[in-house]
């Protein structure tokens, strides 16, 4: 069987959906698929690690164009330099009021995303491939969702079979600033997506929450949507007797809503009530000293937890690893977004450890969580003294009962057996 990967992010770019993107490829070349990926341009300087990945870069990347011409009215030496939305400065602040005329431009340039200049390219070469190759299976992966608009257009012009997947919601994600959308780009990308899923023989959701959903639109057959969570890799043996908090640990960056200041707000109201243990450190590991402007280090020194909080910025995903393995409890922050999973749940459960997470009651995180047992989850839109108390007592060791059925569905949520439902139903389809 011959499949064509689509995935904009593709290692050696770090971006969590590139790793999943890989971790796709080979599991399909494990079982004995030929497959072949059309990715994004590598970053400077990289070197690609793989024969069978075709790179495309945008041929035409509007938001660049406006920015340098914004930056010449300007004077703005810098700004076409600021086109990757990804490399905010930490000062950088979402605007509070966009100007009419502003957001509607920005609305044109974000339509689906700030990759569109890649779906004309990428289609010319993912069709030239499915013909030259007699590709069975177009499998395009998104965000960007830009990448689905060119598989619709390679699907439109060779009728290759197509599996979409939708590692985030598309219009249903509350993560796209409002600034970069008007009532018109949204109703587009309303009939995009609806387009998409049309069209698609199978739609791939890494959340039930999203799976749900899109059963609900997709056209006659729901049975094309299946859930493939991102899944855990790697298991270390749990602990034979709980151990008191010592150490808690945070890996990821801060952004958007992933924000730590409740936590911390609670943690600083009890060291100062003389219900900390003096010797609890909470280590931060990525890109977390700042969020959204905001200066986390300083509001750690503000509230007087200097001699708890240190910050490491990123370091290599083993060593990440290792300072999971040795906390006593990991944190997860993952507010505001009931649909979706953040991919660090999985690694942190493997790790068999008690999370301390903050999700929404009701949200796919939350349900995950009570269903295996042995964390704590808080309620973003809790007030202070209830988060206090629930933090309270996550740090004397509180946490909900183990489930019976924790071990079975920890090894259902494991990547080889996600995969194997995915091969099952997609890879294996005729």
């Amino acid at each position: 069987m011959k499949i064509l990967l689509l995935s904009y992010h593709y290692p050696p770019a770090s971006a969590v959906g590139g790793l999943r993107a890989r971790r796709i490829a080979e599991s399909f070349r494990q079982r004995g698929a030929d497959v072949f990926v059309v990715a994004g341009p590598l970053e400077d300087g990289a070197i690609e690690p793989d024969d069978r990945v075709r790179r495309v870069t945008p041929s035409l990347d509007l938001r660049a164009h406006y920015l340098r011409l914004r930056g010449r009215h300007n004077g703005d030496r810098n700004a076409a330099g600021s086109a990757d939305a990804t490399k905010l400065e930490p000062q950088w602040t979402p605007p509070e009021r966009t100007p009419f005329l502003k957001r509607q431009i920005s609305s044109a340039l974000w339509l689906p995303d700030d990759r569109q200049g890649w779906i004309l390219p990428v289609a010319a070469r993912a069709t030239e491939i499915v013909r030259r190759e007699g590709i069975d299976l177009v499998y395009s992966t998104a965000p960007p969702f830009s990448a689905l608009l060119a598989a619709l257009l390679v699907k439109r012009r060779t009728g290759v079979r197509w599996a979409i997947e939708l590692r985030d919601p598309w219009t249903d994600n509350p993560s796209k600033p409002a600034f970069v959308r008007s009532a018109w780009s949204d109703a587009i990308e309303r009939w995009l997506e609806r387009r998409c899923l049309d069209r698609a023989d199978h739609v791939v959701a890494v959340t039930d929450s999203v799976s749900v959903k899109l059963r609900e639109r997709v056209a006659g057959n729901d049975d094309r949507v299946i859930t493939v969570r991102n899944g855990i890799e790697r298991f270390v043996p749990a602990r034979e007797a709980a151990r008191p908090i010592r150490r808690i640990v945070y890996v990821g960056n801060l952004y958007q809503d992933r924000d730590p200041r409740p936590f911390l707000r609670a943690v600083a109201r009890l060291k100062a009530a003389g219900r900390l243990d003096a010797g609890l450190r909470i280590d931060f590991i990525g890109d977390c000293r700042w969020l959204l402007g905001i200066s986390i280090e300083r509001f750690v020194a503000e509230h007087g937890l200097e001699s708890n909080v240190t910050f490491t910025d990123p370091i290599p995903h083993d060593a990440c690893l290792e300072r999971m393995r040795d906390a006593d409890m990991l944190l997860l922050l993952a507010q505001r977004q009931p649909l979706q999973v953040p991919n660090k749940l999985y690694e942190y459960l493997g790790m068999r450890r008690p999370i301390l997470a903050f999700a929404d009651a009701g949200g796919e995180t939350t349900r995950m969580l009570n269903r295996v047992g042995g964390h704590c989850t808080i309620d973003p839109d809790a007030d202070g003294r209830v988060v206090e108390v629930a933090v309270g007592r996550a740090l004397a060791g509180h946490t909900t009962a183990v489930t019976k059925e924790a071990d079975t569905v920890l090894h259902e949520w494991s990547w080889d057996r996600q995969f194997d439902a995915l091969h099952a139903r997609v890879g294996g389809a005729s």
